[in-house]
This record gives structure tokens, sequence and C-alpha cells, in this order.
């Protein structure tokens, strides 16, 4: 992959980024867990208007899709970083958590938003991983999150391109 592509991916994650953040929205739209958005998800599946939480959501998942491809990119594929995202093969444990939730973030949330799990063990548990990662998180944590990857994936990205 050229700089170019790479300015790109970092470029249109920050502008998924601003975009959200533009929107404004309630407080208690914002502190809403992800669990607690998720209980309303069947009645999504029917046609109705996007309330601007659906669309700062989509921001978000768009900004996590663009990291996400960057952060693959930057360790060298997608395997290295599962390992990052489900550490220990995705044993839910606090130090676990922490650690995916904030090296690897973008990476639940991609494979949250995009990636059905296999019914095989491997993919059992990394969605349970994933709920443990992200049900407790708000909307609010999950901005400040993408905000430091971000920084930390745009900061690796001048250093390739010096090196």
């Amino acid at each position: 992959m050229s700089d170019r592509e790479l300015t790109q991916l970092i470029s249109t994650a920050k502008h998924y980024l601003d975009a959200a953040d533009s929107l404004c929205l309630p407080d208690q739209d914002l502190t809403r867990t992800v669990s607690a958005n998720a209980a309303a998800w069947s009645a999504d599946k029917l046609s109705h208007p996007l309330s601007p939480l659906d669309a700062y959501s989509a921001h978000l998942a768009s900004c996590a899709t663009r990291l996400a491809t960057i952060h693959e990119i930057l360790v060298g594929g997608t395997e290295k970083a599962w390992a990052i995202a489900y550490p220990n093969n995705a044993a839910v444990s606090d130090d676990n958590l922490k650690s995916a939730t904030s090296k690897a973030l973008e990476i639940l949330l991609r494979d949250n938003v995009a990636h059905a799990e296999a019914p095989s063990t491997k993919g059992l548990q990394r969605s349970a991983f994933r709920n443990a990662a992200l049900g407790p998180l708000t909307f609010k944590d999950m901005s400040v999150q993408l905000r430091l990857r971000y920084h930390a994936l745009a900061e690796r990205c001048v250093h390739c391109e010096n090196a």
C-alpha cells in the first residue's frame, strides 16, 4: 500500500470523526451504552427514519473501518491485528478487555459491524469477547477512544512515511 493510500484512509477516518462530532446530540444519547442501544436492534431492522444517534454511530463505524484497515496494514495483516484485538485467544478478563479497547478498538468495532462470525469455537469466543468489551462503552467513550486511536495510527503512518 502506498503512502497516498494510507493518507487517504487516515484522512477519511478523521472526516468521519469530525462528522460525528458536528452532530448535536443530547448528553443522554452520548451516555447510552452500546448494550442498551443494541436492545433496540431488532426494531432497527424495520424501515424507519434514522435518528441523529444512528447517524453518529454510522460515522463512528465508518471511522473504525478505515482505522482497522490502517491498523492491519501497519502490523502486517489481519491475523496480527486480531491477536491484538483478541488477546489470549479472546479470553474475557479485565486485562484483556482493557488491552483490546485501548490498542485495537477499531478492530473490535469493525468486526462488530461488518464481520459475521462463523459458528466455530473461535468465532463464538470472539463474539463473546466483543460483547464484553463493547457492551459497557458509551457512545461518548467510543468517540473519545476512536479519536485516541486515530492519533496513534496517524502518528505511526507519519513514521512509516519518514522511514
